[in-house]
């Protein structure tokens, strides 16, 4: 594989991105962190492809609140859910297989022995893959919560698109405004791809990783000014 830099305008929409995305991902870090002592999540599942984002900004906020209260940080994993599963031939429509890897899922999740879980995406519409990821988390006797970046959704109606159960508790902005993760070069970028049977993002063959690179660099930057302003220090 060969090398390659990002074109500037690439740069340019991937800061643009990020900076729209900034308010939105300190607000969703400022509903989880307050919720954080009493839930005690063992984990942080994301789902890939942009929701790995995310999680990568509420694990670093999350860690940095278990280190100053001398607590264990939830443990930060990705699960490959797209609604476009690749079969070794074809993409199929996620409905197809389903079940099948849904069962790979739940057997992935159950040796880890998870009690509760934090479910993180950058937006929810149609809810369709959280809907999924729910359910295996559930099958894998894992309590999940929910953390959305955006919305169109009020509470009650978002809450019936991703079957949230009754006990859990979900955090999410409310807003039409799309977000800067929904680009196609962020997506193109770091070209995480579900892989029928395998609950493991997979590298697509036409990802840019000189592109994912700089749009992970620029998520993380946000997640350590969100630390420093809200613990006053970094790292």
């Amino acid at each position: 594989m060969y090398e390659q830099e990002i074109y500037p305008f690439q740069q340019e929409e991937l800061e643009r991105g990020a900076r729209t995305d900034r308010a939105p991902l300190f607000a969703l870090a400022d509903k989880v962190l307050a919720r954080a002592p009493e839930r005690r999540w063992d984990a942080i599942i994301s789902d890939a492809t942009r929701g790995v984002l995310v999680g990568r900004f509420l694990s670093r906020a999350l860690s940095a609140q278990a280190q100053n209260r001398g607590q264990t940080a939830p443990q930060l994993v990705h699960i490959a859910n797209s609604r476009r599963v690749y079969d070794g031939v074809l993409y199929n429509g996620f409905d197809k297989p389903a079940r099948g890897h849904t069962r790979a899922i739940v057997e992935h999740l159950k040796p880890m022995a998870f009690e509760r879980a934090l479910l993180v995406t950058d937006m929810v519409d149609s809810g369709k893959c959280l809907r999924k990821l729910g359910a295996a988390v559930t099958q894998a006797d894992i309590q999940p919560d929910f953390a959305i970046m955006v919305t169109p959704h009020g509470s009650r109606k978002l809450r019936r698109k991703i079957h949230a159960p009754r006990r859990s508790e979900v955090y999410a902005l409310t807003s039409g405004v799309e977000p800067g993760l929904a680009q196609d070069t962020i997506s193109q970028g770091i070209g995480l791809e579900t892989v029928y049977g395998n609950p493991e993002p997979q590298e697509s063959p036409y990802a840019w990783p000189w592109v994912g690179d700089v749009a992970y660099q620029l998520y993380d930057a946000l997640a350590e000014d969100y630390v420093h302003e809200r613990f006053g220090k970094e790292g």
